[in-house]
């Protein structure tokens, strides 16, 4: 429970505090960085969460944005969208689902933008990614034997960190 509200405060702040950019140059990343801090105490699972609901969903409106943009390049998007999927596999994080499926949803987007005009692009239904990231979580977790991390729960000292640091970063 207490993880669950961790994870929605997490998804909230780069929801809100990563302005993603066509530059990436002038990218600030450091919303991206405090949330990736949490990785050890989250966990794959709940960090492809904040990720799935947090990050991806800024990141392709801005690639959909460049990708209807008459001005933009097509090259140049791609290149965007690898500098974006090299930092996240320096971090790790490309290994988390949530992030596979914004990457399969990216690489479609992409193929429909050079498969059709600009202004009738659409951008990838959010809700049904977050609903195939659910379902695919649910199957694995189904046909999987938990793991000791996942059947652990934490410990006193690891929930009162997580209490100072949401106090601490979020309010």
């Amino acid at each position: 429970m207490l993880l669950e509200y961790v994870v929605e405060k997490l998804s909230t702040y780069l929801r809100q505090e990563l302005k993603i950019t066509a530059n990436p140059r002038a990218q600030d990343r450091q919303p991206l960085k405090d949330v990736l801090q949490w990785k050890p105490l989250l966990g794959s699972r709940m960090l492809s969460k904040v990720m799935l609901t947090g990050f991806i969903p800024n990141w392709l409106e801005q690639m959909h944005a460049m990708l209807t943009n008459p001005k933009s390049n097509k090259v140049e998007v791609a290149d965007w969208y690898s500098k974006w999927k090299s930092y996240l596999e320096t971090k790790h994080v490309d290994e988390c689902e949530g992030v596979q499926i914004g990457f399969q949803a990216a690489l479609q987007m992409m193929d429909d933008a050079l498969r059709s005009d600009r202004l009738s692009l659409k951008m990838p239904d959010l809700k049904q990614l977050q609903r195939k990231y659910e379902a695919d979580s649910t199957i694995k977790k189904s046909r999987s034997k938990p793991s000791r991390q996942e059947t652990s729960t934490a410990s006193f000292r690891q929930i009162v960190f997580i209490f100072i640091a949401i106090l601490s970063s979020f309010f």
